[in-house]
């Protein structure tokens, strides 16, 4: 039986940690939905083969005092197998700029 998948959209994890002398003193991490564009997302009804393309990318901040501050964005996206790079393209542009926004975020504070 063909998996049919009717909706364009990727799961993606973001996650923070604050370390305090390698101790976790606080820890955040949320899912999301991501809508794909239409010319990177198999086409609504499509059937298999089906594969995952999947992306992660963490930056660790030096707080100063032996504290430290870990992000980790992470994004799965379904896809036909012949849009694997195609996918992977879209997957690993998504993550650079949620974690680019997260880093920029940090900084600020």
């Amino acid at each position: 039986m063909a998996l049919t998948i009717t909706k364009k959209k990727g799961k993606a994890t973001v996650s923070s940690a604050t370390k305090n002398k390698g101790e976790v003193i606080s820890e955040d991490a949320t899912e999301e939905i991501v809508d794909l564009p239409d010319e990177t997302a198999a086409s609504e009804g499509s059937s298999g083969p089906w594969c995952e393309v999947g992306t992660e990318m963490s930056y660790t901040h030096n707080l100063g005092n032996y504290q430290s501050a870990r992000l980790q964005v992470s994004l799965k996206v379904p896809c036909l197998h012949s849009e694997v790079d195609q996918v992977f393209d879209f997957a690993k542009e998504w993550t650079d700029q949620k974690l680019q926004g997260m880093v920029a975020e940090l900084s600020e504070e």
